[in-house]
C-alpha cells in the first residue's frame, strides 16, 4: 500500500507514506483516517514521511479540509502527532497545509521515526494520567 495505515499498536497509529502514492492512495488514506476518528477512542500518531513525495496543491487543499471538517473529532480523541520529515520540501509542505488549517491537537516534526514514537508514547502517557486524576 502506498499510504499505509497501521493501528496494530493502537493507540498509537503509524501512517507511511511511500514516493509513488497516488490520489486514490491519497483519498484512501483519509477515509481510514476518518474511520479511526469515528471510533472516538484517544489516540496519538506518527507520521513518517521519510520517504513521500511532497503532497499536491489539491492534496494539500484535502489534508487542511480534512482537519478543519474533523475538528471535534481531533480536539477530543488525538493526543498529538508526530510527523517524521527529513525533506525541507515536505516540511515546507505540511506548513503550507498548516498555514491553511491550523491542528487543533500538539505536533512535533522530527527527525527519526525512534524520535517520532518516543514523543507519541510520551503524550498518550501524559494523557492517562490525566485520565487517572
Amino acid at each position: 500500500m502506498a499510504i499505509e495505515l497501521d493501528d496494530k499498536e493502537f493507540p498509537l497509529l503509524r501512517v507511511r507514506f511511500s514516493s509513488n502514492w497516488t490520489q486514490q492512495d491519497f483519498d484512501g488514506y483519509l477515509a481510514r483516517y476518518l474511520a479511526q476518528l469515528q471510533k472516538r477512542q484517544p489516540f496519538a500518531a506518527v507520521f513518517d514521511a521519510t520517504q513521500s513525495r511532497a503532497p499536491s496543491a489539491t492534496e494539500r487543499r484535502q489534508q487542511a479540509e480534512f482537519l478543519r471538517e474533523h475538528e471535534a473529532l481531533l480536539r477530543r480523541y488525538c493526543t498529538g502527532v508526530a510527523f517524521v520529515i527529513a525533506s525541507p520540501t515536505i516540511r515546507g509542505a505540511l506548513t503550507a497545509i498548516f498555514w491553511i488549517q491550523p491542528p487543533f491537537f500538539e505536533y512535533v516534526v522530527v527527525s527519526s521515526v525512534a524520535e517520532g514514537t518516543a514523543w507519541a508514547r510520551q503524550r498518550l502517557a501524559l494523557r492517562q494520567q490525566i485520565a487517572i486524576r
